[in-house]
């Protein structure tokens, strides 16, 4: 019988390939991620499954891969993020101003309104 077995992969270990361990049910293994692997995609470790209710061998050990995007980013992880969107060319979300950036904001904002009046 096949098992299945999800492992989460960062965006960089996706883009330029990684060697991770994966547990299987004889101990942990190291399997390769190549570059370029899709979220979904699907590597074989041919019998490494569960065995055969009758006795005829065992199944493979079916990995998974699962994109995982990092919850929370570093400042210069989220500037070499926007860098790879730019050279890219593709749109992304503005970048989030904590709440200290908005109270500066508005204070500046309103120092502006006063100069004006």
């Amino acid at each position: 019988m096949h098992l299945i077995c999800e492992v989460p992969i960062s965006f960089s270990q996706a883009a330029l390939g990684a060697e991770i361990e994966v547990p299987t049910l004889q101990g942990k293994e190291m399997v390769t991620i190549p570059a370029g692997a899709p979220h979904g995609r699907q590597i074989s470790l041919r019998g490494k499954g569960m065995p055969d209710v009758h006795g005829r061998g065992r199944g493979d050990l079916v990995i998974q891969v699962a994109l995982e995007p990092p919850k929370k980013l570093t400042k210069r992880q989220e500037e070499l993020y926007r860098e790879l969107a730019d050279i890219e060319n593709k749109h992304v979300s503005p970048q989030r101003k904590g709440f200290l950036d908005k109270v500066k904001d508005w204070l500046v904002g309103e120092e502006k309104n006063e100069d004006k009046g």
